[in-house]
């Protein structure tokens, strides 16, 4: 579902969308070789929509259970589809389907809004496998979700859910596991969880704690714990330095640890700051130096280096790691060495595509299906939009992702940003769109030589004080001052302007090829 490379250390993946929903499972393969797997839940407000509204999705896809491509037998041929349809104010109904050649899943459930009390959600699962070395399993699954935010307190409950699954329940990941080993794998059978946090502003303090618990019909259960406390403090003339603590703890079928670690992060001016961290997993220690930049925008590079003591004794690591968020594009590279152990490279980009009956731009990548908004420069490359983090094409076309669904959303010309060259009459525009939506919005653009000049008429006399002068579009492009003075904009070769006062009106034609001297005293030409 997605993939990025993050730098060393605790991090935070903030680029999925609030569509994503329910259990995720997570990889982590170290830059050693190693590789860490848990499962994370999530939820937002479960599964509801705006009255009247009815959001959908589908996918096709091929599931693939080999590291080689050369290999095809693990390979499923799949369909997938979802709705959600709000029923009222305070209901919605939802459901979808997975279907393929020796698998199927439906579900339907029912999503209800209790104001003060939260959101809840209930939905059930049918699913029907057909694995070579058994007879048809059929089953289901229920599932209870609940969220609430507790603004009075600055806290929130943010999923508590519980999902008990038949012994002949399985999912697509476990149909797909056990059509690939030929085994009875560990159905699930029952799972709940819990995720809270809570901030103390008055303490610059936040906690933040989690605990899922799973159970297996025929291997042992898996749990999760996690928790961790956060502070901002000022020691000296140092302020904002921040201090984090955290724990957790892993129960799985393949092995079990605990890992304690805690960051100190010291801050070295605008955009850069300094980390230590330390950290013991299971019997090994971890200590870290890292520096980290923020200034240029839009990018961000740290470097590291480290020690880690583990029984084979210690070694030491060096890494390095950099990213760019691009207008069409997001860059990430990374490198390390570990003494005796490893040398690393990896380097990622990643962007999407949206094409419309309106034109098409590439963009930074954002969720599948997620709500966008198109904005067309009038066809001028190169306008920044919201900071410069999105940038028209050649065609002038620009694509903003990962808009918020059902929110009022601006997005802004940096005029400070503008080439000389390029004029913006009116540089925001706003825009409210439902989920998965793509937005179109015009921008007054003009591209061209600005000047002052002087406008005549052909027998030597001044156009009156007042006449408007405006270009082939219809767009405003000056006025006339006194003595025929106006300043005009969106001058290019080969174009055309008009002036009109009272009932009268003439034309401006500036030539294929002009000079600045040719330029000082204008013709206006009556029609």
């Amino acid at each position: 579902m997605y993939e990025t490379i993050v730098p060393a250390g605790p991090f935070n993946i903030q680029e999925l969308g609030r569509g994503v929903r329910g259990q995720l499972e997570v990889r982590v393969l170290e830059q050693d070789g190693s590789v860490q797997t848990f499962s994370v839940d999530t939820a937002t407000i479960p599964y509801l929509t705006r009255p009247g509204s009815v959001r959908y999705k589908a996918a096709l896809g091929k599931s693939s259970t080999s590291g080689y491509k050369s290999d095809k037998s693990g390979e499923i041929l799949f369909g997938s589809g979802d709705f959600s349809w709000g029923v009222s104010n305070s209901w919605s109904l939802f459901g979808g389907s997975i279907f393929s050649e020796k698998y199927n899943a439906f579900a339907l459930g029912l999503g209800r809004d209790l104001y003060q009390f939260g959101a809840l959600s209930l939905h059930v699962t049918r699913s029907a496998a057909n694995l070579a070395n058994e007879n048809d399993r059929q089953g289901y699954s229920y599932r209870l979700n609940y969220s609430k935010r507790f603004d009075e307190i600055d806290g929130d409950i943010a999923f508590a859910g519980y999902r008990f699954s038949q012994h002949e329940y399985m999912s697509m990941n476990e149909f797909i596991e056990a059509n690939k080993t030929q085994e009875n794998i560990g159905n699930s059978k029952s799972m709940y969880t819990v995720t809270g946090s809570k901030s103390f502003s008055n303490f610059k303090t936040s906690v933040y704690a989690s605990y899922t618990h799973q159970d297996y019909w025929n291997i042992v259960p898996e749990e999760r714990i996690q928790l961790s406390i956060n502070k901002i403090f000022d020691f000296g003339f140092i302020k904002g330095m921040s201090a984090s603590l955290s724990f957790s703890k892993n129960v799985n079928k393949n092995n079990s640890g605990n890992m304690l670690s805690m960051n100190l992060s010291i801050p070295m001016g605008q955009g850069a700051s300094a980390n230590y961290s330390a950290s013991r997993n299971n019997d090994v220690n971890s200590h870290d130096i890292t520096y980290s930049n923020y200034q240029n925008e839009g990018s961000n590079w740290q470097i590291s280096a480290g020690v880690r003591d583990k029984a084979s004794g210690s070694a030491e690591s060096v890494r390095g790691y950099y990213a760019h968020e691009g207008a069409m594009a997001s860059t990430t590279l990374s490198v390390g060495h570990e003494s005796g152990e490893y040398w690393s490279a990896a380097a990622t980009v990643r962007s999407a595509i949206t094409i419309t009956a309106e034109g098409a731009a590439l963009h930074q990548q954002s969720v599948n299906g997620g709500t966008r908004l198109m904005l067309d420069t009038a066809g001028v490359g190169g306008v920044p939009v919201n900071g410069g983090r999105t940038q028209s094409n050649y065609w002038g076309k620009a694509v903003v992702g990962d808009v918020n669904s059902y929110a009022r959303t601006s997005a802004a010309v940096d005029v400070n940003q503008l080439a000389d060259d390029v004029e913006v009459s009116s540089p925001v525009v706003d825009a409210t769109l439902t989920e998965g939506a793509v937005g179109y919005r015009k921008l007054s653009v003009q591209q061209g030589m600005k000047l002052m000049t002087t406008l005549t008429l052909p027998d030597g006399k001044y156009l009156p004080f007042g006449a408007q002068i405006v270009d082939a579009k219809g767009r405003m492009a000056g006025l006339v001052s006194d003595a025929g003075m106006a300043y005009l904009s969106g001058i290019n070769s080969d174009s055309e302007f008009t002036a009109t006062w009272s009932d009268s009106k003439c034309r401006i034609y500036i030539a294929e090829k002009y000079t600045l001297q040719s330029l000082a005293t204008l013709t206006c030409v009556p029609y």
